[in-house]
């Protein structure tokens, strides 16, 4: 469920839509925490522009935020990055149930397959995480 006044607002507030993004939800691989408490591996939100092979936004929470504080992260991307993209691909079910009423909502062509541009940039991300990085 997601609140349709806020999407109306973003309806009215963001551009047009125009371009296509690859989107995931995933566990970042580095650890994270205050020092004084429990460190945790952290929930990563990442899109990617296709047509640019740009990161257009991201977003990390705790691992064990609700349902919909994940689609609020969602909700975020679309705010920062100005715009409503034509079509979002992910590469899961589980992400695709994440966003479905949002892009049911904002009129959002969501589609399942493969992400490469993201899969690359999260392979990258990998490497620079466990010191085989620039």
């Amino acid at each position: 469920m997601v609140n349709e006044a806020e999407m109306l607002l973003l309806r009215n507030s963001l551009s047009k839509p125009g371009g296509s993004w690859e989107l995931d939800v995933f566990i970042l691989p580095a650890p994270i925490g205050p020092k004084s408490g429990r460190p945790y591996f952290p929930l990563c939100f990442l899109a990617v522009e296709k047509k640019q092979g740009i990161v257009i936004g991201n977003q990390m929470d705790k691992p064990w935020i609700t349902l919909s504080q994940q689609r609020e992260a969602i909700i975020q991307i679309l705010k920062n990055a100005g715009q409503i993209p034509r079509s979002i691909r992910v590469k899961s079910k589980k992400v695709k149930e994440i966003l479905e009423p949002i892009a049911t909502s904002l009129g959002i062509n969501l589609q399942i397959g493969a992400t490469p541009l993201l899969e690359e940039f999260k392979a990258s991300l990998d490497n620079y995480l466990s010191g085989y990085g620039p």
